[in-house]
């Protein structure tokens, strides 16, 4: 029994090889690795293991071998998701193919069966914490072992190997769950150091527009009240005109200036309880000539939760992605917009039918002077949104589609 489990080590040691250099390539371009990419890198990833361990398998006696190769196929599937997982168990069987023997039927067999649980459940397996994916894929390769060793037994009708197939697929899960791990403590480090950078470039952008925006809002004050006096005074219609013009585009500095201090200083400092449906629907009353301007239509489903906060803050963060979100149907749509409780806190659904973005786009939203608008937007508008939540103690997921719409689902503290 040693004997067995030193010659399935090596089977292990490739299988952490290749996964270390999977992680090193992903890491080398982590900001720049949309979703698809990241796809077939554990394609290539499990492929490459998969491979490794069938062409140096463990020997179990002189007619029959054993390998590790379920572990990498097992990932591939839930991490790459169902088209990945049958690519994967099409090469596997190809692969078993060209050695021959019966095994190729066991391989299809039981392949087909693992890869449609892992597709089924590949969706929720990537929103999972780290315990339950530990415990789905462990519990998916021992299911595997089960299968395989009674197909085994009763194909060959042979029970010498029983005693092997014990080891074989405790083996097998620790493996298993050594992977999920090593996989998820890599994210988790990038991850968190991505946040650190970020949260460093909040950092210096505060501090300055702190600083500034003071500044230039005193000037613009004076130099919009006396516009107004020049306009209350002025009858040639041109020059009228020309003061409207300046008065708009000083109203606009003004909300990018609030945007600023928003930015530069969201902490709620007049905390309250807030109920969400009050909030929204004072946010749709402002935002509606816009909408309406765009023949974009509300679907609402709002619910009365309770939340802490500052009612002025999270008004302005509410009235910034509906704005964003009607600004994405210039030609006219649905604005979706759901409020609802869940045991940990409020969720508030907003989701538009409008151009959509990339996921390049999706994972930059919130970061400094980053924006979809081109030469319209200052990316203010997001900044101010992730920040408000972060201070909240909420969270965001950005979900999009190109020539299909938005989703943005936020997550905050609920009061009970």
């Amino acid at each position: 029994m040693p004997n067995l489990i030193t010659h399935l080590l090596p089977n292990l040691f490739y299988i952490l090889a290749a996964l270390f250099i999977f992680q090193l390539l992903t890491d080398r371009n982590h900001f720049q690795t949309d979703e698809k990419k990241l796809r077939w890198r554990y394609f290539v990833f499990s492929l490459s293991s998969i491979f490794l361990c069938m062409v140096l398998p463990a020997q179990l006696s002189d007619d029959f071998m054993y390998d590790l190769r379920n572990i990498p196929l097992i990932i591939g599937a839930l991490y790459g998701g169902p088209s990945i997982g049958v690519l994967l168990l099409i090469w596997t069987v190809l692969f078993r193919a060209f050695f021959g023997g019966i095994g190729v039927l066991t391989t299809l067999g039981t392949g087909i069966v693992v890869i449609g649980i892992c597709s089924f459940l590949s969706q929720r397996f990537n929103n999972m914490s780290i315990r339950y994916k530990l415990i789905t894929g462990c519990a998916i390769i021992f299911f595997n072992s089960l299968i395989l060793w009674i197909t085994i037994s009763l194909m060959l009708n042979r029970t010498e190997y029983d005693h092997a197939a014990i080891s074989i697929t405790l083996m097998e899960v620790l493996g298993m769950g050594l992977v999920i791990y090593i996989i998820e403590a890599i994210r988790s480090a990038k991850f968190l150091r991505s946040k650190i950078l970020r949260s460093e470039k909040l950092e210096v952008v505060s501090h300055l527009a702190a600083s500034i925006s003071h500044e230039i809002r005193n000037p613009m004050t004076t130099t919009k009240g006396f516009l107004q006096l020049l306009k209350d005074g002025e009858k040639d219609e041109k020059n009228l005109e020309y003061i409207k013009l300046a008065l708009d585009e000083l109203n606009r500095a003004e909300e990018i200036v609030r945007d600023y201090l928003t930015f530069a200083k969201p902490a709620n400092e007049k905390l309250e309880i807030l109920d969400i449906k009050e909030q929204v629907e004072k946010v749709i009353a402002i935002i509606r000539p816009l909408a309406n301007m765009n023949s974009v239509r509300f679907d609402l489903c709002l619910r009365s939760v309770h939340i802490k906060g500052e009612q002025s803050l999270f008004q302005q963060c509410m009235l910034n992605l509906l704005k964003n979100a009607i600004e994405a149907m210039p030609n006219g749509g649905k604005l979706e917009i759901h409020i609802d409780a869940a045991p940990d806190g409020a969720i508030i659904k907003i989701s538009d039918s409008g151009c959509g973005m990339t996921d390049e786009q999706v994972r930059r939203l919130g970061e400094p002077y980053f924006t979809t608008k081109d030469q319209k937007g200052t990316g203010l508008g997001m900044m101010v949104v992730f920040r408000v939540v972060e201070a909240m103690k909420g969270r965001i997921k950005v979900t999009s589609e190109l020539g299909k719409g938005t989703h943005f689902i936020i997550r905050l503290p609920r009061v009970v």
